[in-house]
């Protein structure tokens, strides 16, 4: 299942990494879902190209990652964080999100986020195109130093997605996610998991010196549960 890289309609750069089922599982190779990808702020980077191969093999998937920054992939990080995410476009984000889920050309397809790409994926879930999301230390509250570029509040869209079954998760000292968000989102019917103890960042990049790989395994086997094809309905 080779990394492809493409560009979509718009001129945004991705990746789309195939994984059909086991021979007699599912149609005999063929995928069972499709799940699109919004990465951190750190873009189309390798650790979301490993994440995509890894998503494609456990869930029988068509995986497709979005590059949130196209043109501006070579901007310092430090520059990306302040400049960058202020004046991130939200609509061609949540457009080239939908583009992408109709090129993997599989259904059902999934959302999911990690960092300022769960913000996206919770402003996603309204939307209906995406049978489940999942937002991994995604803000529940734009920042207000990263307000523009037409961003509008996640939750708003949480409360809109009506019956879309979403998964947050974040840790517990997570500065960017605080407890009464994850509160928030609980409220509302949001499916929470709180990893105790956990800081930002803590599960997808094993280069983090904040990484924990035990709760790591444990949350991508959370995150493997609720994509399944077959997972109930929470």
């Amino acid at each position: 299942m080779p990394a492809e890289r493409i560009l979509l309609d718009s001129g945004t750069p991705a990746t789309v990494v195939s994984g059909g089922a086991a021979e007699g599982v599912g149609g005999g190779g063929a995928p069972r879902r499709g799940v699109v990808v919004l990465p951190d702020v750190f873009g189309l980077s390798p650790v979301f190209v490993g994440i995509a191969e890894r998503l494609a093999a456990d869930l029988s998937a068509t995986v497709g990652v979005l590059e949130p920054f196209p043109g501006l992939e070579d901007m310092a990080f430090p520059d990306k964080v302040t400049i960058g995410i202020r004046e991130l476009g939200e609509e061609r984000i949540l457009s080239d999100a939908l583009l992408l889920a109709d090129l993997l050309d599989v259904e059902p397809v999934a959302l999911l986020g990690v960092c300022i790409g769960g913000m996206f994926a919770l402003r996603s879930s309204a939307g209906g195109r995406f049978d489940r999301v999942v937002s991994l230390y995604g803000m529940v509250h734009v920042p207000d130093r990263w307000k523009g570029g037409g961003k509008g509040d996640p939750l708003e869209s949480v409360l809109a997605a009506a019956s879309t079954p979403i998964l947050a998760i974040a840790g517990t000292e997570d500065e960017f996610v605080p407890v009464a968000h994850l509160d928030e989102l609980e409220r509302v019917g949001v499916d929470v998991h709180r990893v105790e103890g956990a800081s930002h960042g803590f599960a997808h990049d094993p280069s983090r010196p904040n990484h924990d790989a035990d709760a790591a395994k444990r949350v991508w086997e959370t995150i493997d549960g609720f994509l399944a094809v077959d997972a109930p309905t929470p």
